[in-house]
């Protein structure tokens, strides 16, 4: 998490102060794309230095991180730092703990609230491992009704263990700080052609995206694994054809959150869209809407090994019922460094309502970085059920 702190004398903090108060008991409608919560917070700002022009009349939508850049360029922020959140320091923490401690943890902080007394009281853990052992028991899921007693019998012990000279060791390596803030990464429009060939003709993509990061885009300043696509249309001029839009994705949302000792988090993707696939005996455009959820693992530093599961609706007058219900599975490898990414891709699709052979596909995307706004594409595709429905496409990705 990035703390950036606002450019405010003492007489603008008690203007901010006074107008929070005065529109303390207005009900502001709820916009998820423009009027959200970032938006709001540049309101207020706006309301202390209106001459900054910190809101974009005409902006149909509001990003959180692009609001921060246009606070540090209109002068509005003094500094910044970097606050690691208790997820992030509760793993680092517990990676630093011998095999032996984070055992303790694990079995200790999972157990009944009275175990855990007993335990306390038998084993008198050092007070890093009891800190360790506090946070996770702070972040315990909801479902976990003796959470509150456990947080407070470590933190009994805690501080009991703080005050024992015989309980104290050395201090846990602090969390490095990232090399970029969230701000300075891509812009989040991006402007996208390229150039390929099929099997049998060449084509050229051209491709638009007002926001936000897909999972092969530069990965500084952006959660790894984590993927949001607002409003992205893209075209291709087919040699004999002319140009036909290829495939439109209205939301695209995608949550690679890698398991960990302590937690096994859901990855999960859900997209509304249209485009011309063929799964169901129709090259016609046709709406869908996609939902799927699995699991993530981080094999390596950099690299993300993840498996989904879901479902597809795909609407389309030409089918019976004027609908399909598709089964999906989805697995890939991401991988990420400075200057260089790669990902895989497997996807299998399956009707639920029409007969016919299951469909495979494959595809390798790698992605060379020129600059923090611009890179190279490589794209090769390929549908297991024909052998001669395969793409190879070179191309340039400039965000803006």
């Amino acid at each position: 998490i990035w703390e950036y702190s606002l450019k405010l004398n003492q007489e603008e903090v008690d203007l901010l102060l006074s107008h929070i108060w005065e529109i303390k008991d207005i009900q502001f409608d709820y916009y998820f794309f423009s009027e959200n919560c970032s938006y709001r917070v540049m309101a207020l700002l706006n309301a202390v230095k209106p001459g900054q022009g910190l809101l974009k009349p005409g902006r149909i939508y509001t990003i959180p991180v692009v609001t921060v850049r246009d606070a540090i360029q209109s002068d509005s922020v003094s500094s910044w730092r970097f606050r690691p959140s208790a997820r992030t320091q509760l793993d680092h923490d517990f990676a630093n703990l011998s095999e032996q401690e984070q055992h303790w943890v694990k079995t200790r902080v999972t157990s009944s609230a009275e175990d855990l007394k007993t335990a306390l009281t038998n084993d008198t853990p050092n007070s890093h491992v009891l800190n360790v052992a506090y946070q996770y028991a702070r972040l315990l899921p909801g479902e976990d009704t003796d959470a509150k007693q456990k947080s407070f019998a470590l933190l009994l012990e805690k501080n009991k263990a703080s005050k024992d000279p015989l309980r104290k060791i050395g201090l846990i390596p602090e969390i490095v700080q990232p090399v970029k803030r969230d701000d300075q990464g891509h812009e989040s429009e991006r402007f996208a052609v390229s150039f390929g060939t099929t099997e049998e003709s060449e084509f050229v993509d051209l491709e638009i995206r007002p926001a936000y990061h897909e999972l092969l885009d530069p990965a500084q300043g952006y959660p790894m694994g984590s993927e949001l696509i607002f409003g992205k249309a893209a075209l291709r001029l087919l040699e004999g054809e002319g140009l036909s839009v290829r495939d439109i994705t209205v939301i695209g949302i995608k949550s690679l959150k890698s398991v960990t000792p302590l937690f096994q988090p859901v990855s999960w993707a859900v997209s509304i869209a249209a485009d011309r696939d063929n799964v169901s005996s129709s090259t016609r455009f046709s709406p869908s809407l996609k939902g799927s959820l699995g699991k993530t693992v981080k094999p390596f530093e950099g690299g993300l090994l993840f498996a989904l599961g879901g479902g597809e609706a795909r609407f389309n007058t030409r089918l019976k019922n004027n609908a399909d219900i598709i089964g999906l599975i989805e697995a890939g490898v991401v991988y990420k460094n400075d200057g260089f990414r790669l990902q895989l891709d497997y996807n299998l699709k399956d009707s639920a309502v029409f007969t016919g052979p299951v469909k495979h596909s494959f595809a390798a995307s790698a992605a060379y970085q020129l600059g923090s706004n611009s890179h190279l594409v490589f794209n090769t595709k390929r549908n297991s059920l024909d052998d001669n429905d395969r793409e190879h496409a070179i191309g340039l990705q400039v965000f803006f």
